[in-house]
């Protein structure tokens, strides 16, 4: 299917806003709604922006947000089954945000599997998208910084 990502953007008085997820068309974020053949730009900002989220530092270098999207899939989805190529489970748990601009690379540590991301240069953005929830078991988060100082903080999403 088409990638999911988040879109940044200037907020006003400086600093930046992240999205949440989409998927991508073209260079924009939004909804597509495979049965009609549509798409809506259609972004919702974390923390209320065009204010920017509480500033970052290296004690706090992330501020993101996290969540899980419906079984059901997506708006026109084909109902039926059809021939699957990957298995994956049915919904889907995001967490989305901004890192501190020493920040390299952002390691989440799900009861799943291990992913490494490098945040976008300008605003730090980053986006990770899983298949099903996490119903039991703890996510931390490892902010790696490019003199090699490390954070990490975690949390129990339970959904």
């Amino acid at each position: 299917g088409l990638p999911w990502g988040v879109e940044a953007v200037r907020a006003q008085g400086g600093g930046w806003c992240v999205s949440s997820e989409g998927r991508i068309v073209g260079d924009q974020v939004g909804a597509v709604d495979y049965a009609l053949g549509t798409f809506q730009r259609r972004l919702h900002f974390f923390n209320g922006c065009p204010v920017p989220s509480l500033p970052l530092s290296r004690r706090r270098p992330l501020s993101f947000s996290y969540g899980g999207g419906s079984s059901g899939g997506e708006p026109g989805d084909d109902p039926s089954s059809g021939r699957a190529l990957l298995r994956t489970l049915p919904g889907r748990f995001t967490i989305a945000g901004r890192a501190h601009p020493d920040v390299a690379s952002v390691t989440i540590a799900t009861p799943r599997d291990v992913r490494t991301l490098r945040p976008s240069a300008g605003a730090g953005a980053f986006l990770a998208v899983y298949d099903g929830g996490f119903p039991t078991g703890r996510i931390v988060l490892t902010s790696r910084f490019r003199d090699g100082g490390v954070h990490r903080e975690g949390f129990e999403p339970g959904f």
